[in-house]
């Protein structure tokens, strides 16, 4: 008697003459390798660029006029704000009444979200310390309670959490007495996926900062 072997054998050992239950599970291997490749491609893409601040190349921005110096990544842009944008334009170009200097440190917009880090320099005719100066702030939406003791090129300071529209900014506060030192930058935002680096270097900055204001 001659039996006949099934060409192809289902699950469970029963003959699958069709191979169709063959064929659905290699169909199925190469879906999930597929989608697994495809996920991979997406998180590749939406991956941030690795800011790998201990890395980073920096140089020195330098005022001589002020005694203001600060160290940034190479590949920022600096924007210093001047008197003669005075109609409309760009918050980061226009000195207001009450800055004598303003400089912006911008991360190219390659980012989902550049960082930035300003420093302002306000004038203090009148002398008035680091308690009197902070009156002038608005601080009704301050995120901690109150502004907080710390030390900020070498010196007394204060420093506070600001709630933002997207963001909290952390803000410094130093007082000399020919000026007003003033630095804000981003400390939490849900839109920046970077931001321990970013945190990382605005670290690093205010720590390099040097400031006298000597003019």
């Amino acid at each position: 008697m001659n039996h006949r072997v099934p060409d192809e054998v289902g699950m469970g050992g029963l003959p699958d003459p069709c191979g169709v239950q063959s064929r659905s599970l290699a169909n199925s291997d190469l879906w999930a390798a597929s989608l697994r490749v495809t996920c991979i491609c997406f998180l590749l893409c939406m991956r941030p660029l690795p800011l790998l601040s201990q890395t980073l190349e920096w140089m020195t921005h330098r005022s001589e006029d002020w005694g203001f110096q600060v160290s940034h990544p190479v590949h920022w842009r600096v924007v210093i704000a001047s008197k003669g944008h005075r109609s409309g334009g760009w918050e980061a170009e226009i000195l207001s009444d009450e800055e004598i200097y303003k400089v912006t440190f911008l991360e190219p917009e390659t980012q989902t979200w550049p960082g930035r880090y300003e420093v302002r320099l306000l004038a203090n005719p009148s002398g008035q310390d680091l308690d009197a100066v902070i009156s002038r702030f608005d601080l009704s939406d301050l995120w901690e309670d109150q502004p907080t003791d710390t030390v900020l090129a070498g010196q007394p300071a204060k420093t506070w959490v600001r709630w933002r529209a997207d963001s909290l900014t952390r803000e410094f506060l130093l007082v000399l007495p020919r000026g007003i030192a003033h630095l804000r930058f981003a400390e939490s935002t849900p839109n920046d996926p970077a931001l321990l680096e970013h945190k990382k270097i605005y670290a690093a900055m205010t720590e390099s900062l040097s400031i006298g204001i000597v003019r």
